[in-house]
């Protein structure tokens, strides 16, 4: 199928935001390949994405997708769903034969998307643990506006989600879906790791590169190997400042 027809059973005949983005992507022939194995799924995506913040959303995880497929020591499995998952990750991410990653993306939505603070990391946290996978190593990536926080900011924005977690009311981790606070401790501990990056725009969907920060969670059950933490950061932007 030529890279036109593909185009065309994404999209139709009807105009979107991301097809700019999507006719240069699939000049790349390992991203036309994982486009075709998730024909399907891509296409619904796509139609489903007809305003601004979800075509923003799914513009990111595209381009996560189009980031990952162009290194070619990764395979990428689109929306896996891991035996005894209700929800699964983004993606399944493996590295050769050494490691396999859950991969789980988000933008950072809401009046003040340019700030991370303890409390939305809490919140992104929150909805997005019940999506990792027992005995994988599990990476969040999210999209921020404007440029991420250096390795330092992160690492002590992590420590204070931590902190809070261990002296919040139990109320409030109710609220978030966790009974008790010893269980939101221990679905964090299967985080691996946090990468935050820029989120791309839709006035320049082509710019897959951007700087990214990554926190490696040193309390997490399942570790990250750190050829696969180097080769993931290159992938999801570029430019690694990890701790």
């Amino acid at each position: 199928m030529s890279r036109a027809d593909l185009l065309a059973e994404l999209l139709g005949d009807e105009p979107h935001e991301l097809a700019a983005a999507l006719e240069g992507w699939l000049a790349s022939r390992r991203f036309a390949a994982f486009v075709r194995e998730n024909l399907t799924k891509v296409r619904k995506k796509l139609r489903g994405a007809q305003d601004e913040a979800s075509a923003r959303d799914l513009l990111l995880e595209l381009t996560t997708a189009y980031g990952l497929t162009r290194d070619k020591r990764l395979t990428v499995v689109y929306e896996p769903t891991p035996a005894g998952s209700s929800r699964g990750p983004d993606f399944a991410v493996r590295f050769t034969t050494r490691q396999e990653v859950m991969l789980e993306v988000t933008r950072l939505r809401g009046p003040e998307p340019e700030t991370l603070d303890p409390r939305r990391l809490a919140g992104v946290l929150a909805l997005k643990l019940g999506q990792t996978v027992p005995d994988r190593a599990n990476v969040l990536l999210i999209g921020v506006e404007g440029e991420p926080l250096t390795a330092e900011e992160l690492a002590a924005l992590m420590d204070e989600v931590r902190r809070d977690a261990e002296t919040t009311d139990p109320a409030a981790l109710l609220k978030r879906g966790f009974r008790h606070r010893g269980e939101y401790l221990r679905r964090l501990a299967a985080v691996s790791a946090l990468v935050v990056r820029r989120a791309p725009r839709l006035d320049d969907p082509a710019a897959a590169e951007a700087p990214v920060t990554a926190w490696q969670n040193d309390a997490a059950r399942t570790a990250l190997k750190p050829e696969v933490l180097r080769a993931l950061v290159t992938a999801l932007g570029g430019g690694p400042r990890q701790r």
